[in-house]
């Protein structure tokens, strides 16, 4: 199975059935416009333009700007086990959360900073047949946290129904992660929202 195919068959429904209403999901090596627009920062406005970090999937809101609030990363096909390919992927994780995180910052400037402190971006990567969310947030003035914050299987035959409860119950504390605040299991959803309306006003 390619890492294309994984995408399309468990990947993609999973995540789109979680997310929806409030939320898009672009799926297909997009580039990140938090990314995008730290790249160009320098950049002469005749100068051809940069584009952003490129990522196998971007959730966004459909209102406040579009703002970016998690990516994707499926780390090569499900047999490989190329771990640098993890390493990698890994680290381009943290790049993209801290390129959103600033720019929100940058769209708020004039927001409450204690406000801007309950706000967390997450990250999912899958790798083999595992996936990993990993959260980052600002907790105090030029500290980047982030941290590993649950994992779970992905189902690939029948015989997986037989650990399918521990799967769910992280599969439904992830869609907890709206509250941008403390662990996946914590939080209303939707406080995201309120977080980012009352950053930008």
């Amino acid at each position: 199975m390619s890492e294309a195919t994984q995408i399309i068959q468990a990947v993609s429904p999973m995540l789109k059935n979680l997310f929806q209403e409030k939320y898009q999901m672009k799926w297909g090596e997009i580039g990140l416009v938090a990314s995008s627009i730290r790249r160009n920062q320098e950049v002469e406005s005749s100068a051809r333009r940069r584009p952003g970090q490129r990522t196998d999937a971007i959730l966004s809101l459909r209102s406040h700007l579009g703002q970016e609030l998690l990516v994707c990363e499926v780390s090569g096909a499900p047999y490989e086990n190329d771990l640098e390919h993890f390493g990698d992927d890994k680290i381009k994780i943290q790049k993209g959360l801290k390129d959103m995180l600033n720019l929100v910052a940058k769209r708020a400037a004039r927001g409450k900073s204690d406000i801007f402190q309950k706000l967390r971006v997450f990250g999912i990567q899958v790798f083999g047949w595992k996936a990993y969310i990993y959260a980052m947030d600002i907790p105090h003035k030029y500290l980047y946290r982030f941290e590993q914050v649950a994992t779970f299987r992905i189902p690939q035959s029948p015989a997986d129904l037989l650990w399918m409860p521990d799967t769910i119950h992280v599969l439904l504390s992830m869609k907890c992660i709206d509250a941008g605040v403390g662990k996946p299991s914590a939080g209303e959803p939707g406080e995201v929202i309120t977080v980012i309306g009352v950053l930008f006003a």
